[in-house]
């Protein structure tokens, strides 16, 4: 054969495989059999629990640049929860046989465990424990992890999140189950949900603001080309069940014992936010004292008492107008004789600041700023859950106005008469804490973020603590940021400006393909691969794929975490 007929022929067969490379090709686009597997493992203050997720692997489509759909994770599996939390060694230990058991379901069977990356992200248990037993558990933590037959090739995929970070991927999770995630311009995204949630340590409010015009406590979350919102977020630590619970003790401990530290503290303490027939031991973790509380079950003695001065809305607001702060600068009052220890620079403050709402004033819990929840509807799952459905109250559409007299009510019950009633639907253990959970679901929702107690609309509450999470934000954010399963690099190139250009430009190329052998041939390198292009690393068997990151299109990724 002549060279200009085989240069023909060449060009012909390149031009043949350009037009093979732009038809939908099944599985090398579309096959959502092939799946990815992820592990995160939620390390709490009480406990850690795993969750298992799959997704379709994400494959390279050059006809839909810039990519605008997520890859969406489907949770498989939530293993049984593990106690301790991770910030004690036996926390660790019982987490490795929770991990091993997963590790021995058959998905992961035939070496897909080693493809497998497993996150784990610690949450307040691990913010409030000592920088020492951090670093000392998050060591054994990663060590059990890198053995564990799961990816595992960072120590960054086993941390301690932030609580705003914590606060996000409750707001991603929420969102995304509620159908609210989908493509829009930067900061355009409408019809969104607040998310709520209620930890053992922390609890967080995450919202997306009408107006993001003052900066404190944003946060900008963004999801490959899909999604690029201003957030704000804020996670309050120490009001979460379990440490709320225990300030609440200590409040009530020192309003009896006046001397505190000093002297012997009270053998018994009234409490209001235990009911009547219900005695506690309580040792405060700050003194080593001991004592005994003793229920009286007043919740708004509860409400308006300690969890009042925990709330603190009497805390100085720096976006309050001008004339509220000029009436800070008055001269303090004169102190009264006889100054009790620390008196003398308690009295040289000047007066708190009149308690004010959160809507109108800008600030929530202890002053921080919040912006106006006016016309949000807000999702709260997890703690804030447990006493609203023991009540009876409906999901959507119930108001905090008609929680209020059941939890009331609930309170004013004998301990003997809440087991009595309630007994078959919940252990004794939170039975007792429900007293407490009502009046601080009012204090933090109503007193501290100012929700509006009379609008049906303002409130969700799952169904069960377990509802909602942020363990499905988390991973949806991991999903989206991994790489692709595509073509080579240059082969990826070659179909993606191929598309670009369109059919008319692909029947250019076609016509001096079959005029020009030398055009020919190097289309021919290109679209089949023959010889070295200078792009990769040489001839590929048919078929091979290798993974693609979009720094390999020089795409520039934000961190939604930014």
């Amino acid at each position: 054969m002549a060279p200009s007929t085989r240069s023909r022929a060449l060009a012909a067969a390149a031009v043949a495989a350009c037009l093979v490379a732009l038809a939908p090709t099944g599985a090398a686009a579309d096959d959502d059999s092939v799946l990815s597997y992820g592990l995160v493992i939620d390390a709490g203050s009480s406990g850690s629990r795993l969750h298992i997720f799959k997704w379709p692997k994400r494959r390279f489509d050059a006809s839909k640049l810039p990519a605008r759909d997520l890859s969406v994770p489907v949770e498989l599996d939530s293993a049984s929860k593990c106690t301790p939390g991770i910030d004690k060694p036996e926390g660790v230990t019982k987490l490795a046989a929770l991990v091993a058991s997963a590790k021995a379901m058959p998905i992961f069977a035939d070496g897909v465990a080693s493809q497998t990356p497993v996150f784990l992200k610690a949450t307040a248990g691990m913010r409030i424990a000592t920088p020492e037993v951090r670093a000392r558990q998050l060591a054994s933590v990663r060590d059990m992890l890198r053995k564990s037959g799961f990816l595992f090739t960072s120590d960054s995929q086993a941390r301690v999140i932030s609580g705003e970070e914590e606060g996000v991927f409750g707001w991603l999770s929420v969102n995304y189950a509620k159908g609210a995630l989908h493509y829009a311009a930067p900061n355009t995204l409408t019809g969104t949900y607040g998310a709520l949630d209620l930890g053992g340590a922390s609890t967080q409010i995450t919202i997306k603001p009408a107006l993001p015009d003052i900066l404190s406590d944003s946060f900008t979350v963004r999801l490959g080309a899909v999604l690029a919102e201003d957030l704000y977020t804020h996670s309050f630590l120490y009001f979460g069940q379990n440490e709320l619970t225990t300030r609440v003790n200590q409040a009530l401990l020192y309003q009896n014992w006046p001397a505190a530290p000093a002297g012997q503290a009270p053998s018994t303490v009234p409490s209001p936010c235990l009911y009547a027939g219900l005695n506690q031991s309580f040792t405060d973790p700050a003194t080593g004292a001991s004592t005994t509380l003793v229920g009286y079950g007043d919740m708004d003695a509860c409400r308006n008492g300690p969890l009042a001065s925990l709330i603190n809305k009497r805390a100085v607001c720096l976006t309050v107008p001008r004339p509220r702060l000029d009436s800070l600068a008055a001269p303090a009052p004169p102190a009264p004789a006889g100054p009790t220890q620390h008196g003398r620079a308690l009295r040289a403050l000047p007066s708190p600041a009149p308690a004010i709402n959160a809507t109108a004033s800008g600030c929530s819990i202890q002053g921080v700023h919040q912006p106006p929840l006016t016309g949000l509807r807000l999702v709260a799952f997890s703690g804030f859950t447990y006493v609203w459905n023991l009540l009876d109250m409906p999901g959507e559409g119930g108001t905090l106005a008609a929680f209020e007299p059941r939890a009331r009510d609930l309170c004013a019950l004998s301990w003997a008469q809440v087991q009595q009633q309630y007994g078959s639907v919940a252990p004794p253990a939170f039975l007792a804490t429900y007293c407490l959970g009502g009046a601080a679901t009012l204090s933090l929702l109503v007193d501290g973020y100012g929700m509006d107690p009379t609008d049906p609309q303002a409130l969700i509450v799952a169904e069960s603590a377990d509802t909602y999470g942020w363990a499905l934000g988390s991973i949806l954010y991991e999903a989206n940021v991994a790489g692709y399963d595509v073509l080579l690099p240059y082969e990826a190139l070659f179909i993606a400006a191929v598309a670009v250009a369109g059919v008319a430009g692909c029947a250019v190329v076609c016509l001096l393909g079959l005029l020009c052998g030398c055009c020919g041939c190097v289309a021919a390198r290109c679209c089949c691969g023959g010889g070295r292009s200078g792009w990769g690393d040489g001839p590929r068997a048919k078929g091979t794929k290798a993974s693609l990151n979009a720094a390999d299109l020089d795409v520039v990724v934000e961190s939604p975490l930014a």
